[in-house]
């Protein structure tokens, strides 16, 4: 997906594929949690109240992906420290996911005609 928006040097490849990896984890962590009820909280073997699993994951994988955006000059202030030129904003990372979502519900081959996307989805986009 970044190779579309994003040209970086060779030496940053594997950063690079950490920090994507990370970001579906994330993803993954974030699905866990909605599907986990309506609390980030949960009950464990004691009966005592703790933090659901995923939010443990959530908080350690934010941590490293800031780490990781700052080494790769992804937010603005580390990107003015590195001297990315500025210009023309580029797709933000929410953009790139809507984009990703709309070209998997179009390959979806349970959906020829992409009636998923509206019933799933709540409306056509």
């Amino acid at each position: 997906m970044f190779r579309q928006y994003w040209i970086s040097p060779d030496r940053h490849r594997l950063l690079v594929e950490r920090y994507c990896m990370l970001r579906d984890l994330l993803a993954d962590a974030h699905a866990e949690l909605r599907r986990g009820g309506p609390g980030l909280m949960v009950l464990g073997s004691h009966k005592q109240v703790k933090f659901h699993p995923a939010m443990v994951e959530i908080r350690q994988l934010s941590a490293e992906l800031r780490a990781l955006e700052v080494e790769l000059a992804l937010t603005p202030s580390s990107a003015s420290k590195a001297g990315v030129p500025l210009g023309d904003p580029g797709p933000t990372l929410a953009d790139l996911d809507r984009m990703a979502e709309e070209a998997a519900a179009e390959d979806d081959p349970r959906d020829p005609l992409g009636l998923l996307r509206v019933i799933e989805g709540g409306g056509a986009s």
